[in-house]
């Protein structure tokens, strides 16, 4: 029996109504270490590609036939869905990598992109994941040296900080920029925004921890903190249409 990771069963919820048929072809790009492309390639046509070699192993090792290729070097073939898993936002340049995808959307498909709006984090969503995290290490349950985990300076005010890792850092994208380009190839068809900052940390969880309580007790705590409005959903997704 499989058993499936928090982030992993709610992707595959968001996934289920463009993943049903068998003869649905899915490039995945940022395959990561596989899971995802591993639980969904008996339900569609699968291809899953990533750019670490690290990650591209990782999946081989549980099976994935995944391919360690740049997104800009890979055949431009035709596929019913270009899904961008936590990805998107690190592509550049960002039309390039748009306007690639909708060349490879076959008529009637679809560009699903799974994200995050850095952005969108305030004050007190930052402040909740690093306290979050900060309980995890001092539990035993989490490593300060994950590389999940991303390290602050104590004397750095921590939305200062986040702006300065995501936007001066790694210049990732925001939601809107992302959203802009997409609409110039796309008809946007659903959009919106869920938890998101559990993923950082219960994939920080240390080997041998029975983690799934964990996970689901973190992911449970940011869901009801976003439904009160007390923190921000950084989680964005967007599916859309091919322009005809």
């Amino acid at each position: 029996m499989v058993i499936m990771a928090v982030e992993t069963l709610q992707t595959l919820e968001f996934l289920a109504p463009y993943t049903a048929s068998s003869a649905v072809r899915l490039l995945e790009v940022g395959c990561g270490r596989g899971e995802l492309a591993m639980l969904l390639s008996p339900r569609v046509k699968m291809t899953a590609i990533d750019r670490s070699e690290s990650a591209i192993l990782a999946a081989m090792q549980i099976g994935v036939e995944a391919h360690l290729v740049d997104f800009f070097d890979f055949p431009e073939e035709q596929f019913d869905v270009v899904l961008f898993t936590r990805s998107l936002h690190h592509i550049s340049p960002l039309g390039e990598a748009v306007a690639k995808a909708a060349r490879m959307v076959a008529p009637g498909g679809r560009l699903i992109i799974e994200d995050f709006a850095a952005e969108k984090a305030d004050q007190a969503t930052v402040e909740w994941y690093f306290r979050t995290r900060d309980e995890l290490i001092s539990s035993g349950l989490s490593s300060p040296q994950s590389c999940m985990h991303h390290q602050i300076d104590e004397s750095t005010e921590p939305l200062n900080w986040w702006r300065q890792h995501h936007f001066g850092k790694h210049h990732v994208a925001t939601s809107e920029e992302m959203r802009a380009v997409i609409g110039e190839h796309f008809e946007i068809e659903k959009e919106s925004f869920v938890p998101y900052m559990y993923r950082y940390l219960v994939a920080g969880l240390l080997s041998g921890v029975d983690a799934s309580e964990i996970e689901w007790a973190v992911y449970g705590n940011e869901a009801e903190l976003c439904e009160l409005g007390e923190i921000c959903r950084i989680g964005y997704r967007l599916v859309a249409t091919k322009k005809a």
